[in-house]
């Protein structure tokens, strides 16, 4: 806040991380599965002097391929979420009297104070409050602040 603008953050701000923390969780725990079971295989292999048969080797591919899925999935959920931007400010500009809204896109939306209607609501968390607002007149896109 300055002499300028009120600033405040989405409503998803606060639970930012907690999805990708358990999908970078099991990202971990699904790739040591992979390599304990690779790792089992060739010791009791190595163990029984057998060769492998091929239901055994496309067994293996199967299993592997389906971790590696599932390894690929959780990374790239994971990089999804900690590489974009975490925070979507909406601005109040007390001397133009516009609102500005981040989107997640990269555009901003802008509009001026009267073709809003704003309701200051009791948010999930009871400590915080939510700022629901809807637009009655056509946005205006791509403004600089």
């Amino acid at each position: 806040m300055n002499s300028t603008y009120l600033k405040t953050v989405d409503v998803q701000y606060a639970d930012k991380g907690y999805v990708s923390l358990i999908s970078f969780g099991a990202g971990i725990a699904f790739l040591c599965i992979m390599i304990w079971g690779g790792y089992s295989l060739i010791q009791a292999l190595s163990l029984r002097n057998d060769p492998l048969s091929a239901q055994g080797i496309f067994s293996l591919l199967l299993l592997n391929g389906l971790l590696c899925l599932i390894i690929f999935g959780c990374v790239k959920f994971t990089l999804m979420e900690w590489f974009k931007k975490n925070h979507y400010p909406i601005r109040f500009n007390r001397k133009n009297q516009m609102v500005y809204v981040y989107h997640v896109n990269g555009t901003i939306l802008s509009a001026p104070w009267r073709s809003l209607f704003l309701r200051l609501m009791k948010g999930i968390k009871k400590q915080l409050s939510d700022i629901y607002w809807l637009m009655i007149m056509k946005p205006y896109y791509g403004h600089s602040i």
